[in-house]
Order: C-alpha cells, then sequence, then structure tokens
C-alpha cells in the first residue's frame, strides 16, 4: 500500500508538471484493483498529436515511471482508447488537482470522445489504430 501511495504522489507530480508546461493538456488517473495499477488517460489527442514537444516530454516522464516501478509502473493512453476510467478519476489541468468532477463529462460516440466545458473540436480524436502487443 505504501508503494501505491509513493506511485500516485510521482504520478500526480507528473501531470501537474505536464499540465503546467502545456496548459492545453487535461490528465484523468485512478487507481484499478483489477489491474492492480493506475490508469492514466491524456487529452486531446489532436493537440497531443500535433505537437511534438509535448509527445516527447510525456514519454521522458511516462519513461522515469516505469524505470522507477517496472511492472508496478501506471498504465497511459490518450482519450480512454484502451480502457474507461470512472466518473470518480481524478482530473488535473492547468496543474492543478481537481477530485470533485460533479460537473465533467467524458462521452463517447464511435471512438470519438469529447470533454465536456471546452469547444468539442479541442477533444474529439482521430480515427487512430493500434496494434496491441498479445
Amino acid at each position: 500500500m505504501e508503494q501505491m501511495r509513493k506511485i500516485e504522489e510521482d504520478l500526480v507530480c507528473m501531470l501537474t508538471q505536464l499540465t503546467t508546461e502545456f496548459p492545453w493538456l487535461s490528465a484523468r488517473y485512478e487507481y484499478r484493483d483489477p489491474w492492480a495499477t493506475f490508469l492514466v488517460s491524456y487529452a486531446p489527442s489532436n493537440k497531443m498529436f500535433s505537437d511534438d514537444n509535448v509527445l516527447l516530454r510525456m514519454m521522458e516522464l511516462e519513461n522515469e515511471l516505469i524505470a522507477k516501478y517496472e511492472d508496478d509502473a501506471p498504465l497511459f493512453c490518450e482519450e480512454e482508447r484502451l480502457f474507461s476510467l470512472t466518473p470518480g478519476a481524478t482530473l488535473i489541468e492547468y496543474g492543478c488537482v481537481k477530485r470533485d468532477q460533479e460537473s465533467i463529462a467524458w462521452s463517447s460516440f464511435r471512438l470519438s470522445y469529447t470533454y465536456s466545458g471546452w469547444d468539442k473540436s479541442d477533444y474529439q480524436s482521430k480515427e487512430y489504430n493500434y496494434s496491441l502487443a498479445a
């Protein structure tokens, strides 16, 4: 349990730093018992994939967590494409942690994810396909 608390502290620090450096970026995360790890989802993917700086920075910080925690490191994706988070997931945006998300709704329609409260076009994903390893 102590390990999970430390991972969450490092994760929050990393996500706070990222969303401060890139104010248009937001992230949601939560611990998931069946996966025995934290799940993290970034948005909006259309801006992420058009900005090499944010992608490189995300990879650097994710690799730090992987090097430090190995198999216990969080799992990352964009716009909940590989897993879904619950409404109780913690939101981090503008360098701030927001645990109360009653006014926030993520919804999906045919792999197009939107985040309410912002311009819908900022959070619509492109049709990316990923090959998953077994």
